[in-house]
């Protein structure tokens, strides 16, 4: 029932407008957690644009009673709608620290008031109240902020010209090359990090629900090959090429568009277990070229002569909430580059794109290194101790990944 107004006329003659308004009562806190945009700002088409939190009828500050929503310091502002009866009706909104001593995040009411905006920037458990006109107690809707403090354990590894290596596949119109980076035991690229999550009161209650990733994008490529016949005569080139950067790079290849990380164990999520404590992270990579074709596409008697570029990545220490697995949280990252540039040799190559002779001695192509070539990385992690949605930090979360966007172009 709305407010209600009544015209009445005195004996005066004279008429008066009562209005009965009827007392606001809060029934339910509703949350709401933005999803992760892509990088260049406009919205996730696969999936909505909020995960929705659990909702609370609760009068409780107790966090056994009436359990928190667990998320992360950093994570995109929430937004926080009161149901109410008359329906959309302004609530008096506070915040109000429960099993922590730190001082309550901002809250911000919006629209007619019956919403508020709560910042994230504050780490441990709270309280939120939103309070009706009728006199009962507020309802309440508990949250933790967990916090992720990191640490950069020694120097990133990066491997020498010397650690790549070509890897030739002999198939017919003269087989394919590529230049590998690295491997697992002596990755391109590796780094360490020291990871520690605080969560709320001496029983850090959260951290179990907070998993770290590895968040890798590619931010450029310029590997090329360039190709030449005996005679040098004919000059041919094939080179890679990505629509748009950044863009996210997983070793997903069934194009999976929920999955933003790496699937590979060594890069994969690290759980976290409820006693928090520092974890050792080790993050590694190997990226590898496309695969060129030996004899250029245009013209089977020029032959592959050399790779010129490198591949550029910017890679970061993420975190998401189990609450809300698309919304994603960088605290540190770093950018690197793969240098790939080196010279092939090529043997026993029938020109014009010929398959073998029976008995005729197997086809060769080996790439070697040249001075430039190897992993190039700066020094250090640039550290986020409030952390940040990774779209404000220029990373893209959503596909199309690296493997479903770069392709080989080919002269003609």
């Amino acid at each position: 029932m709305a407010d209600s107004a009544k015209t009445v006329t005195l004996p005066t003659g004279q008429t008066h407008t009562l209005v009965v308004t009827r007392r606001i009562k809060v029934k339910k806190i509703m949350g709401f957690a933005p999803v992760t945009v892509r990088a260049d700002g406009s919205p996730a088409s696969v999936v909505p644009g909020f995960h929705q939190l659990a909702s609370s009828v609760s009068t409780s500050t107790d966090l056994n009673a009436n359990p928190p929503v667990v998320l992360l310091l950093g994570t995109t502002n929430i937004l926080l709608e009161a149901e109410t009866d008359p329906p959309n009706k302004p609530v008096t909104w506070s915040v109000v620290a429960a099993e922590s001593t730190t001082t309550p995040p901002p809250i911000d009411p919006i629209e007619t008031g019956c919403k508020a905006v709560l910042k994230t920037t504050t780490q441990g458990a709270f309280s939120v109240q939103a309070t009706g006109t009728d006199g009962a107690p507020p309802i309440v809707w508990n949250v933790v902020f967990v916090a992720v403090q990191v640490r950069q354990v020694g120097a990133i590894q990066i491997a020498p010209g010397s650690g790549y290596s070509g890897y030739f596949l002999p198939l017919s119109n003269g087989g394919l090359i590529q230049v590998v980076t690295g491997n697992t035991p002596a990755p391109a690229w590796a780094a360490t990090l020291a990871v520690r999550l605080i969560g709320a009161g001496s029983r850090s209650i959260g951290v179990d629900s907070i998993e770290l990733k590895m968040l890798s994008n590619g931010v450029d490529t310029s590997v090329t090959a360039s190709y030449a016949n005996d005679a040098f005569t004919i000059m041919k080139q094939s080179r890679e090429r990505v629509s748009r950067f950044p863009v996210v790079d997983t070793d997903d290849q069934t194009g999976d568009p929920l999955i933003h990380f790496p699937l590979s164990s060594n890069k994969n999520a690290v759980t976290i277990s409820p006693e928090g404590g520092e974890l050792f992270v080790r993050f590694l990579d190997s990226p590898r070229t496309k695969l060129f074709r030996v004899l250029h596409p245009s013209s089977a008697d020029a032959k592959i002569r050399t790779f010129d570029g490198s591949m550029k990545f910017r890679t970061a220490l993420a975190a998401i909430s189990k609450r809300a697995p698309h919304s994603v949280v960088v605290y540190a990252y770093i950018a690197w580059e793969a240098d790939v540039s080196g010279s092939v040799e090529t043997k026993n190559i029938p020109m014009g794109g010929a398959n073998p002779l029976p008995g005729a001695p197997l086809p060769e192509a080996t790439w070697t290194a040249t001075s430039t070539t190897g992993t190039r990385c700066d020094p250090r992690f640039v550290i986020l101790p409030a952390g940040a949605d990774a779209q404000s930090m220029g990373f893209e979360i959503w596909p199309p990944n690296y493997l479903q966007q770069v392709e080989r172009i080919d002269d003609p």
